[in-house]
């Protein structure tokens, strides 16, 4: 009736009083002819494409509102004001033929878990296994492609590390791996990956791709798989599975972010919990499958282990 968007308007105003006698009232306040009105909220035909509406919203991956599209590519997450800025970077290199979905970089070989990959940080250099971690007979850390990895608690995990003469990383650290560019915390945090983006999005590009990872999986039914064996979830550098599969333990400390300035962080110096890392093959949110997303705890979970680090060596 000429009035879509005015009572539209209206009803996000009164979402909290939205019931059928208060509908009925505002549209009578907008001087509907009210024959028509009840007409097309009843008839059997407004439901029925309501419901190929939403069949078509599903289709499209679309399950709420709102949603953002930038030249035909939907916004994964929440779409903050660096999100979309990451977007559109991306959106015009890709127009200017400079980009393509995010990629673009050199792939390294795949390793066979005797050497660790080398990662320029922010601030300094350091070593990162490419494989999610596992046990020796010892109780050492060591990476084993092909091997289901170890789901241990962070104390655990750390005196693995230490026993094999490595460590775990810092958060930072995991962040510039995953993202392929030196980590940098924009709002003065302490976190890495909740500001501008850096690098990529995905340990493999800048847009999810359903099945490259193991994730989405059934809480009942599914589980870790061996470390490695999604050929396509890694790195360019070659660092396989930072998303899904298990999340992974960092030395970090888990505190709430504060505005206090951190340079090359270690994480604060005392805390309850520590810090996870990445996503989990129980995952499945687009916000929970960014490199952004970050767990706390302290115990072991089915879906959390850790990966091996390094200092580098400075020669005298």
């Amino acid at each position: 009736q000429g009035k879509f968007w005015e009572f539209h308007d209206h009803l996000y105003a009164n979402q909290d009083s939205i019931n059928n006698e208060n509908i009925t009232k505002w549209a009578q306040s907008f001087k509907f002819d009210m024959a028509k009105f009840n007409h097309c909220i009843t008839a059997p035909e407004t439901k029925e494409f309501i419901r190929q509406e939403i069949q078509i919203a599903f289709r499209a991956g679309i399950y709420g509102t709102p949603r953002t599209y930038i030249n035909g590519r939907l916004v994964t997450g929440s779409a903050s004001k660096s999100i979309l800025e990451y977007h559109i970077d991306l959106a015009l290199k890709e127009a200017e033929g400079k980009a393509a979905g995010g990629g673009g970089e050199q792939v390294a070989a795949k390793t066979d878990g005797t050497t660790m990959i080398k990662v320029n940080g922010a601030n300094a250099a350091f070593w990162i296994d490419a494989y999610e971690g596992s046990l020796s007979k010892s109780g050492k850390a060591v990476q084993a492609p092909g091997v289901v990895p170890a789901r241990i608690n962070w104390y655990d995990a750390k005196s693995a590390c230490e026993k094999a003469g490595k460590r775990l990383c810092t958060e930072e650290e995991w962040v510039t791996a995953c993202a392929g560019k030196p980590a940098v915390d924009d709002n003065n945090n302490g976190m890495f990956g909740d500001d501008t983006v850096e690098g990529r999005m995905y340990p493999y590009g800048a847009f999810y791709k359903v099945g490259t990872c193991n994730d989405n999986g059934d809480k009942y039914h599914g589980k870790a798989v061996a470390a490695g064996s999604k050929e396509q979830c890694r790195t360019p550098s070659g660092i396989f599975d930072m998303g899904g599969n298990i999340a992974e333990w960092v030395n970090d400390f888990y505190e709430i972010p504060d505005k206090t300035t951190v340079q090359d962080p270690t994480g604060p110096t005392t805390g309850e919990y520590h810090v996870i890392k990445g996503s989990g093959w129980m995952h499945g949110t687009i916000t929970e499958l960014r490199l952004s997303f970050r767990d706390y705890g302290i115990d072991g979970r089915q879906d959390v282990g850790f990966r091996i680090a390094r200092y580098v060596e400075v020669s005298n």
